[in-house]
């Protein structure tokens, strides 16, 4: 083997190699919750902060009676990109790979909340922030936590979404429901006396090694959890807080139950299941669900060709279907989990008012290097929701959800 081809492989083999981020490249500053490190554009990093306290306080809010027995504040990474992120954390001995965001612990006890940015959409970044965040905040706070709670209320909170300056909370979106009442037909749902008592080893390992039904589990607990906050006008949510005391103070997980709840589980599960088969998706998870899927259209013909001009609502729908354009969500093995342009209602704006009228959706201009962006009007608390478009560091083009 030569000088120049040992040379060649010695460049390849080193541009192979990720490169290796230190806390110490990183730019730092303090939000009023977390001390923030990052390697983006400090103003956008402000920004998610900012979010991120608005969500810290909503845990706090919704907690208020468990204080922190850490007394730390906690830790926020926002990295540009993947390789960074996976860096980052793999120098650490922690192995993120498949992962949009985690809460993460390290052998010599150091805590923090990690994402980024690069390549994965706004929405599914915020997503994961607001559920691993919700983690975080337990770790400190809340003890003994089953996981179908810890993890029903990071779901919970994970839908959150801004209107306008305010954080609005409780949304049901239509494709987690469509999944759950379908698997609730089926006789598909995990019965209650194993998902209350599952421990967090037997949770980790059916979600680990594949089993089919480790999303359900996910929705169910969620499901769970919004029954408890929003059933029968907020009825159950004292006593939600009280189950978790009693867990905290290590109480069993059945007898915490039947302190909190009552000796019935039987009956409760059965209230339960009759709130999840009437249950309706919210407007403001209908809107994104939709404007989402069209965002997702019009992005793959701009990259096609960034001149492209698309004039209304009817010939998106008719180009889309025209090539048969379809999003896979979750599995795609689910109800729900394949949006196809086919599907007519995902270009409608969903009913308001208790389904007596319906709200307005268009087209709104190109502007800039931008292409045209979906919105929707009239559709009562917020008023309007559209697609914002933006730029990731890269260059590369995303968008966001902007609810007025």
């Amino acid at each position: 083997m030569n000088q120049r081809t040992i040379r060649i492989l010695l460049c390849l083999l080193f541009a192979m190699m990720p490169v290796v981020i230190h806390a110490d490249e990183l730019q730092s500053f303090k939000s009023r919750h977390y001390d923030v490190y990052t390697d983006i554009d400090l103003q956008l990093a402000r920004q998610i902060a900012s979010r991120m306290d608005m969500v810290h306080a909503e845990y706090a809010r919704r907690l208020v009676s468990f204080v922190d027995h850490r007394n730390k504040r906690a830790k926020l990474y926002l990295f540009s990109d993947q390789p960074s992120y996976l860096s980052y954390l793999a120098d650490r001995d922690i192995l993120a790979t498949n992962t949009a965001g985690i809460f993460f612990t390290t052998a010599s006890s150091d805590r923090g909340l990690a994402t980024w940015l690069q390549g994965q959409g706004r929405r599914r970044m915020v997503q994961t922030l607001q559920h691993e965040g919700f983690h975080q905040f337990a770790d400190a706070r809340l003890r003994n936590m089953l996981p179908w709670i810890n993890e029903g209320l990071a779901e919970y909170f994970s839908h959150s979404v801004m209107v306008g300056s305010k954080l609005k909370t409780g949304q049901s979106p239509p494709d987690r429901l469509q999944r759950l009442q379908y698997a609730l037909k089926q006789n598909r749902l995990l019965p209650f006396r194993k998902l209350l008592t599952m421990n967090g080893k037997v949770w980790i390992t059916r979600v680990n090694n594949g089993d089919e039904n480790a999303g359900l589990m996910y929705d169910q607990a969620w499901s769970v959890t919004h029954f408890l906050i929003h059933a029968r006008n907020g009825q159950f949510a004292p006593l939600l807080e009280k189950y978790m005391h009693a867990l905290a103070r290590g109480v069993q997980p059945r007898a915490a139950f039947k302190e909190a709840f009552g000796s019935n589980m039987a009956q409760f599960e059965n209230a339960w299941k009759a709130y999840l088969s009437e249950q309706q998706p919210d407007v403001v998870s209908t809107a994104m669900l939709r404007l989402g899927f069209m965002a997702q259209g019009i992005k793959l013909m701009h990259e096609t060709d960034s001149n492209i001009t698309i004039k209304s609502i009817d010939e998106l729908r008719s180009r889309l279907q025209k090539a048969r354009f379809r999003v896979t969500r979750g599995s795609g093995k689910g109800p729900g989990d394949i949006l196809k342009a086919s599907q007519f209602e995902l270009f409608l704006a969903p009913k308001v008012n208790k389904g007596k009228r319906r709200a307005i959706v268009k087209l709104e201009p190109a502007r800039q290097d931008f292409p045209p962006a979906p919105m929707m009007t009239n559709l009562g608390s917020p008023r309007t929701a559209r697609i914002k478009w933006v730029r990731d560091p890269d260059g590369s083009l995303t968008y966001d959800f902007e609810f007025k």
